[in-house]
Formats: C-alpha cells, sequence, structure tokens
C-alpha cells in the first residue's frame, strides 16, 4: 500500500483515509488503547483486500461485504465478528460526525 502524504492528511469527507479519521474517532470516542490499535488493524486488513490505503468513501456496503466474505476464509467466526464490529463502529462514527450521508446497511452476517 502507498504513503500517506500531505494531501491525504488534510482531505475531508468521503476522500479522507480511514487511518486519518482514525484518530478523530479516538478523540471524539475515548477507548482503550488495545481498541484503537484493534480499529487500526481492521483498517490496514481491509486496506490490503483493496489494495490501497482505505478512505472514509470505501465504506460501501458492495466493499464491506465482499471484504468480510475475503476475510472469512481464513479467519475464524469470532475474528470475522470482530473485523464487522470494528468496521462498523468507524463507519457509524463517520456518519454520525456527518463525514460520510450514508450509514451501514444490509452488512452481511
Amino acid at each position: 500500500m502507498s504513503e500517506i502524504n500531505t494531501q491525504d492528511t488534510i482531505a475531508t469527507g468521503a476522500e479522507m483515509l480511514l487511518a486519518v479519521y482514525l484518530e478523530q474517532y479516538r478523540l471524539e470516542r475515548p477507548g482503550s488503547k488495545k481498541y484503537i490499535d484493534q480499529l487500526g488493524y481492521a483498517i490496514v486488513k481491509f486496506g490490503k483486500f483493496l489494495g490501497r490505503l482505505p478512505r472514509l468513501g470505501d465504506l460501501t456496503t458492495q466493499n464491506a461485504n465482499a471484504w468480510l466474505e475475503e476475510v472469512s476464509k481464513s479467519v475464524k467466526p469470532d475474528t470475522l465478528k470482530g473485523y464487522k464490529r470494528q468496521l462498523l463502529c468507524l463507519w457509524r462514527g463517520a456518519f454520525e460526525a456527518e463525514l460520510l450521508d450514508y450509514e451501514p446497511k444490509r452488512i452481511r452476517k
């Protein structure tokens, strides 16, 4: 995956990198270091699936379901549930912060 550049750190809305949004999320919703690390790891895994650094605009039903389907082939069910929960936490947070104008719907179990 590519590196974060200056333009990426100032992008807003759907163009904002998920890794950049994670810092905003962390400030708005304090959690343990372990929890924030888990969110970051889910972002990395999602980005590897996409083949690039993921942006908020990549949080779509189609992308999420395709990623979860792919991940389900190589992880235990509890791990899959964790990845889904982490992705949805970030997605809902971005929606509530009005960075995205759509919330998650029809995400696979």
